[in-house]
């Protein structure tokens, strides 16, 4: 439905608040008002909503035995081999570690502007055409499986009108073949997704699995597209022919996985608390969802507001309950093969096209205890993390060269604000 807002005696949305800001129709201090309006009543509508869904989902858990829906989700929705207490340290390893990485990143990325190579044309063969010369450089069976979905024509990334927002990788299985699917956005998430999806494509292709059949879970499947998009990073500066356009599309990638990380845990942590909570009002999920947003850097620790209402916006937290974590756990096991591959490329390699082999039924911690590999998942390892990409990417001695910014792009208004000033409508000052 179409929530709207009331402000000064007319009706607003959000697309009419945008639409009427960009054509000077009001101001921007209008525009905030207006748009924060809305967001209040689209907390208010959903909130309560979501509320009845939180309480018979308790009810749920109870009736299996469970004191927490949380704990019946991690186990028993998402098979995980790792608990809620246990992803709580993961939380808090994030906050000190990431959260300071992923501010310095996203300054970076502003700093950048609009780079040539964040709007190139990525759509249908384009970003395929790209990518095809290097897949072979990684592993021959791989070179096998996009060479057998080219052929086939199995995949659709053009424009279309028809097509729902979506990208994803899927069995077709009177075929018992994958197959690609993605509505481009026009700029450099095509180019990402491309690689992303093929990362599922090949494990699909090699690993075949029927709708009754038994699979690897949702953590692990994402590393397989994840890692691939990090293991890519490596022929950056041939595909793009430019060392300033790699740094550029470098960034863009370690900035999304970051956020990956940063909203996996948040999120994560907030459905933690709804579910723990026994009074538990709308007005308890906006206050709890703005000391989280502090507490991993997302607006100011000193920021004035106590409550935030965008956490609405998440589809998950209505369909798939505790499932957002996922997001933060196969970015940080992703890593692993990056971070290995800054001492050994091909045997960083080796150790992916390993790690998608895997028989489907091994756990996600237990996918890398086997391979001999660090815990994802640990306090020491993500601090690793943090200060390899600090010196790899040279985040100090680049941060040097931006000039500072009131706007974080992390804000409920951040993309909006972004886009404007990519368009030419705002200007630095």
């Amino acid at each position: 439905a179409r929530i709207t807002a009331e402000v000064d005696g007319q009706e607003w949305d959000d697309a009419s608040a945008y639409y009427a800001y960009m054509d000077g129709l009001i101001a921007y201090e209008d525009y905030v008002e207006i748009a924060d309006a809305v967001a209040r009543e689209q907390n208010r509508v959903l909130g309560e909503i979501y509320l009845r869904m939180v309480a018979l989902r308790k009810q749920i858990a109870q009736v299996q035995g469970y004191d927490s829906y949380t704990a019946y989700a991690y186990e028993n929705i998402y098979q995980r081999d790792y608990s809620p207490e246990e992803i709580q340290r993961f939380h808090a390893s994030v906050k000190e570690h990431i959260a300071p990485l992923f501010s310095d990143l996203l300054t970076l990325w502003q700093g950048e502007g609009s780079s040539e190579a964040f709007y190139q044309d990525y759509t249908g063969d384009a970003a395929l055409d790209m990518i095809e010369p290097y897949i072979g450089q990684l592993s021959s069976e791989m070179a096998e499986a996009f060479a057998y979905m080219r052929s086939h024509g199995l995949y659709d990334a053009d424009f279309s009108d028809t097509k729902a927002e979506a990208g994803f990788t899927t069995m077709l299985d009177a075929y018992g073949a994958p197959f690609y699917f993605n509505s481009p956005y026009g700029d450099l998430y095509d180019f990402s997704t491309a690689i992303h999806e093929f990362g599922h494509y090949n494990n699909f292709y090699w690993q075949k699995t029927g709708w009754n059949d038994g699979s690897k879970s949702l953590d692990i499947a994402e590393v397989h597209s994840q890692g691939l998009e990090l293991l890519f990073t490596h022929f950056y500066k041939d595909i793009f022919e430019d060392e300033e356009a790699a740094l550029t599309v470098q960034d863009y990638l370690m900035l999304n996985l970051s956020s990956a990380l940063i909203t996996g845990c948040l999120y994560d942590e907030l459905q933690q608390y709804v579910y723990a909570e026994e009074d538990l009002t709308l007005e308890k999920i906006n206050q709890e969802y703005c000391r989280l947003c502090k507490e991993y850097g997302l607006i100011p620790a000193d920021d004035e507001r106590t409550e935030l209402y965008s956490w609405y916006q998440v589809p998950h937290t209505f369909t798939s309950p505790c499932y957002y974590i996922s997001y933060a756990v196969s970015a940080a096991g992703a890593f692993s093969f990056w971070l290995d591959a800054q001492e050994d490329y091909f045997a960083a390699v080796d150790e992916y096209l390993t790690f998608a082999a895997l028989d489907t039924g091994t756990g996600f911690r237990a996918s890398f205890e086997m391979l001999g590999m660090d815990d994802p998942l640990s306090p020491s390892y993500l601090a690793h993390l943090a200060e390899t990409l600090r010196e790899a990417l040279e985040v100090e001695d680049r941060m040097r060269d931006i000039p500072p910014t009131d706007v974080m792009g992390i804000e409920w208004f951040g993309e909006a604000a972004y886009a404007l000033y990519t368009a030419g409508v705002l200007e630095k000052d």
